[in-house]
């Protein structure tokens, strides 16, 4: 379980230096997580003055999370 959340921040991390092509205010974060299998994952970042958080379910480790913010951001990926 510490090897997936290691790996789970190591890939939140990296995603966040990664901005998806389009809309400069959007971004994507997409990966895998071995072994984390089928849970919440939740994506927290602050944009604008506030802590936004956006959630979804992982399935079979596998999760895609879009957020928007007008500046750079740190986010963290939580499962």
């Amino acid at each position: 379980m510490r090897h997936a959340l290691l790996k789970l921040f190591l890939t939140g991390f990296l995603a966040t230096l990664l901005w998806s092509c389009g809309d400069d205010t959007q971004f994507r974060v997409e990966g895998v997580v071995e072994g984390l299998g089928t849970r919440n994952i939740t994506l927290t970042y602050v944009a604008d003055g506030r802590l936004e958080q956006k959630s979804m379910v992982a399935i079979d480790g596998k999760f895609s999370l879009t957020g928007s913010s007008k500046d750079y951001t740190i986010a963290e990926l939580t499962a």
